[in-house]
């Protein structure tokens, strides 16, 4: 038996933290099997669920249709897995979607880069409020410039 699978586009795919959703519609998948084409039709499953770290797909149970003429054909996300094609082809269309462990690094430390100057300008801003119940001068004023000099893009 020869099959063979084309899936030249996906209509629709959103990005979620964690998961890819490819969501299908008529016709995105057409399998092969023995020269003989069945077109994909949404009766079933009409989604794939790709986990964005590991680059898995989750939902490998879910039954897909295929359909010619009258005659309907059943596959699992097993069953397409296992088509030669159908990862690669399907690799190249979410491909831009999966996370970048560079990329997730330098955002967290950003992220966090950003919430140590927040809590560096509340500290300061404690300290500020502790020498005025001191009343001292001294203190405020270096803090007060010290604030000025390197939070004044955060302060609202």
């Amino acid at each position: 038996m020869n099959v063979m699978v084309d899936f030249p586009k996906a209509r629709f795919i959103k990005s979620f933290p964690r998961h890819i959703h490819v969501m299908l519609a008529a016709a995105d998948i057409t399998v092969t099997i023995d020269g003989m084409e069945y077109i994909f039709i949404p009766i079933h499953a009409n989604e794939i669920r790709i986990n964005r770290q590991t680059k898995r797909i989750e939902n490998t149970k879910d039954i897909y249709a295929f359909q010619r003429g009258e005659d309907v054909l059943s596959l699992t996300m097993t069953e397409l897995i296992s088509i030669p094609e159908f990862l690669p082809q399907l690799n190249s269309l979410v491909k831009d979607y999966y996370e970048k462990p560079g990329l997730v690094e330098q955002a967290r430390k950003q992220e966090n880069e950003k919430l140590i100057r927040l809590l560096e300008k509340d500290n300061i801003l404690r300290l500020i409020d502790l020498s005025l119940d001191n009343h001292d001068e001294r203190s405020f004023m270096e803090l007060s410039n010290l604030l000025k000099e390197n939070y004044s893009d955060i302060l609202g």
